[in-house]
C-alpha cells in the first residue's frame, strides 16, 4: 500500500513475517509496523488497508511458507484477520477472525461500516462481510458472496485482492477473473481473463483499475470511481 504523503509503502512482508513500513523518501528504510501481540511471528501477512484514522486491516493466511498449513514453521494454529490502531506497535495488535480457514483479500466499505474478508479456499470459496459494532466487528452469519457456483469446469482462480468504488461496489478477483458486485452482493459483471487472477487495484485517474492475473498485467477503464481519488 502507498502511502502518498509519507512516499512510502505499506508491506506484508513473508520473509520477517510482519507489517513492514519502507521510507521511500529516505532511501527505503524499513519499521517494524507490526511482528506479532505476543512476539510469535505472524503466518505470513498476505493483504492490507488502512482506514481513514491509519489504523491498519491485515489477514494472515500462510501461503508464504513451503508446507502452507503443514509448514512446522507456522507459530499460530489459526489464520487471522487483524487490526493494528493508529500508531500502534506489535503489542496493540487486535484479533479480529480466527475462524476462516485462508482469509486472504481484505476491503472496507466507504463509510468503514463494513469489512470484507476473501477467503480463497477450494472447498469454499467465499466472500464474508462484517458490520462494525462498537469498538469492534460482528460477522455475518452468512457468506456475503459464495464462489462455488463459479468454479465449474476447472476454472482457475479464487478469491484474493479486492477493490472498492466510491460508490461502495465491490471489485474482487475470482474464478476465471474479475467480478463486479454492488453493495447489495448483485453480480454486475465479470472480466473473463483465462487465467488465475491475484488482485485489482484503482490507478491514475481513479477510473481505471489495474488486473495483475499470473503472467500478464491488465489495465482497464472503468465507469467507476475508485476509494481515495
Amino acid at each position: 500500500l502507498y502511502l502518498p504523503d509519507e512516499d512510502a509503502m505499506l508491506v506484508c512482508d513473508q520473509s520477517s513475517r510482519a507489517i513492514i513500513k519502507y521510507d521511500l523518501a529516505n532511501g527505503g528504510d524499513p519499521t517494524m509496523i507490526a511482528r506479532g501481540p505476543d512476539e510469535r511471528p505472524f503466518n505470513s501477512p498476505n493483504d492490507l488497508i488502512m482506514d481513514s484514522e491509519e489504523g491498519i486491516y491485515f489477514t494472515d493466511p500462510s501461503y508464504g511458507l513451503a508446507e502452507i498449513m503443514d509448514s512446522p514453521l507456522r507459530k499460530r494454529d489459526y489464520n487471522g484477520v487483524y487490526y493494528v490502531p493508529p500508531g500502534g506497535d506489535g503489542g496493540d495488535v487486535v484479533l479480529i477472525e480466527d475462524s476462516l480457514s485462508t482469509p486472504n483479500g481484505v476491503a472496507l466499505s466507504p463509510d468503514e461500516q463494513h469489512l470484507y474478508v476473501g477467503v480463497s479456499d477450494d472447498k469454499a470459496p467465499r466472500l464474508w462481510r462484517y458490520i462494525k459494532d462498537g469498538a469492534g466487528w460482528v460477522r455475518e452469519a452468512d457468506p456475503w458472496y459464495d464462489m462455488m457456483p463459479h468454479m465449474e469446469g476447472g476454472v482457475p482462480g479464487l478469491p484474493d485482492g479486492m477493490a472498492v468504488a466510491q460508490d461502495g461496489t465491490i471489485i474482487t478477483s475470482g474464478p476465471g477473473g474479475i467480478y463486479i458486485l454492488s453493495p447489495q452482493a448483485e453480480l454486475l459483471g465479470r472480466v473473463t481473463t483465462g487465467r488465475a487472477t491475484g488482485n485489482c487495484c484503482f490507478g491514475e485517474d481513479g477510473k481505471t483499475l489495474f488486473i495483475t492475473s499470473n503472467d500478464i498485467v491488465l489495465r482497464l477503464p472503468l465507469l467507476l470511481t475508485g476509494m481515495g481519488f
